[in-house]
């Protein structure tokens, strides 16, 4: 529980304005439709060989090679918001109406205790692969316990619960909550100890009348004491401009201090939905609309990479490859993205 480097760093750090068009452009190794509706979520495994993806309206879930996209295993089980693979390999959860536990490598399917039926939206295991977490349903966070099923326990939120993440030591759970902000939970009990409050805009100036900021999705650094928050920042003119904001944080014996340091800007206005760190922490990708994906240098807050879906029309008004989800696989080497059309494309 130490302050990571990046706090010095970003003392006197600024964002750097570059338009995508002068910065690299992955190529796509990789591009498979997999569903015929969008796809909500996409994990990829701890030895990154291996991802799974649930889309909107479908009725099965997929694992496949992350390499070749060829299939490797299939749930005939719809209605699925969210997933997670268990970072021990050979088990996801799957949320939506009916939580479970999929060992896909046995082709087991356990259902998780559930006194409340409703949908949930998030999903996520403990470092130590022994709880699954989930929020969403009446703004709930719950704990189950992946061995019995039952439910460990069960947390009030104060608004709509849109995206939770494990720290890296596997001691903290932070909990996005929409326009009520970013809070730090313990993992075994549950109890708040913190948070990342009032989410500041790019500029760190308090928002102007007429304008909304509202935190979209949180992201632990997967190798320090760091948190990335996306942030979409409504103007008054109703245009919309997405920003990454950067905390470190320090937790020790109950005590939870967390410092804004600074912040990522995407070059231009439009929705991003979602962001990932890579397995070094050394990158951020941000995904979101016209299939478009920026990859940002942690370390130096600057733009160094584009991808954007290979069958985006450039004169098409209609955003019909909007990226809504992105993790990295093989040690970071490749990035594999979910788009509206139920594609898949691995960079």
């Amino acid at each position: 529980n130490r302050m990571p480097t990046y706090e010095r760093l970003f003392k006197s750090a600024v964002v750097l304005e570059k338009d995508p068009e002068q910065v690299a452009e992955l190529p796509a190794r990789q591009i498979r439709k997999v569903a015929s509706f969008p796809l909500n979520s996409l994990d990829v495994s701890e030895d990154g060989k291996r991802l799974a993806w649930c889309g909107f309206m479908e009725e099965h879930i997929e694992v496949v090679d992350i390499a070749s996209l060829e299939r490797v295993a299939t749930c005939r089980y719809g209605g699925v918001t969210d997933l997670a693979f268990d970072p021990k390999g050979g088990r996801l959860a799957l949320i939506g109406a009916d939580p479970l536990v999929w060992d896909f490598a046995n082709g087991i399917i356990g259902q998780l205790e559930d006194t409340e039926p409703g949908v949930y939206k998030t999903a996520a295991f403990t470092k130590d692969s022994s709880t699954v977490l989930s929020a969403g349903h009446r703004d709930r966070l719950v704990a189950w316990n992946a061995q019995s099923r039952r439910i460990d326990w069960r947390q009030q939120e104060s608004g709509d619960v849109l995206s939770i993440d494990v720290s890296y030591d596997g001691q903290l759970v932070a909990v996005c909550c929409g326009s009520e902000g970013v809070r730090v939970r313990d993992v075994e009990s549950g109890d708040a100890v913190g948070s990342f409050a009032g989410v500041r805009s790019a500029d760190q100036t308090p928002a102007l009348p007429g304008e909304v900021k509202v935190p979209i999705d949180v992201c632990f650094s997967p190798t320090e004491n760091l948190c990335a928050v996306l942030v979409h920042n409504r103007e008054a003119t109703g245009a919309l401009q997405c920003t990454v904001e950067l905390w470190t944080y320090v937790s020790r014996d109950g005590d939870f201090v967390a410092n804004h340091v600074g912040h990522l800007a995407s070059p231009r206005k439009g929705t991003m939905n979602a962001i990932t760190f890579s397995p070094d922490g050394g990158l951020i990708a941000m995904c979101g609309c016209f299939g478009r994906v920026l990859l940002f240098d942690v370390e130096g807050l600057e733009l160094v990479a584009m991808c954007q879906h290979p069958d985006v029309d450039p004169l098409d008004v209609l955003d019909l490859y909007e990226t809504f989800c992105a993790d990295f696989g093989q040690g970071g080497a490749v990035l594999a993205t979910g788009h509206l059309d139920g594609s898949i494309v691995v960079w």
